[in-house]
């Protein structure tokens, strides 16, 4: 026989998570700006193809602006990461970079286009499809790590 105890945690526990449910608890991802803001640190790895990068995050508008620009230098497993709040078309300037990128644009967890070895001043490089994340790695990378169009992405935000 269950005692009364049990049942009334089980009610409560029952109760909650229908007040979480029907307060949005449902809608998770609607929450990802909170979850990016709250939960998530500065840096995460990006798998593309067995290669993995370590990536800084651009999660607000002032830091998806600044992006790359102005550095000199970047490792070839390292890259930024532009988090944007829904999937829409991104066009990227090269503005103020100073060296070569490959911008790779991801949409549902795959590559759904590459500009490889955009060069430093271009005006602006438009993929003409929808994305919800674009990654920035030292140009060169995709040709020599064969990433393609297609490819699945695995996006693991370090947590804090």
């Amino acid at each position: 026989m269950i005692s009364k105890s049990t049942i009334i945690i089980l009610f409560v526990a029952i109760v909650f998570g229908v007040i979480f449910w029907f307060s949005g608890g449902s809608r998770i991802s609607d929450e990802m700006p909170y979850y990016l803001k709250t939960v998530v640190k500065e840096t995460g790895v990006v798998t593309i193809r067995g290669a993995a990068f370590k990536v800084e995050l651009a999660k607000t508008d002032a830091a998806r602006a600044k992006g790359l620009s102005k550095r000199s230098y970047l490792d070839a497993d390292k890259g930024m990461l532009f988090i944007f709040p829904a999937a829409g078309r991104y066009v990227f300037t090269m503005q103020d970079t100073l060296i070569s990128l490959d911008i790779i644009w991801i949409n549902n967890n795959k590559v759904v286009f590459i500009a490889p070895s955009a060069k430093p001043g271009e005006l602006s490089v438009d993929p003409k499809v929808d994305a919800d994340y674009v990654l920035e790695i030292i140009g060169g990378t995709s040709l020599n790590r064969r990433l393609a169009v297609g490819d699945a992405v695995v996006i693991d935000f370090d947590k804090k």
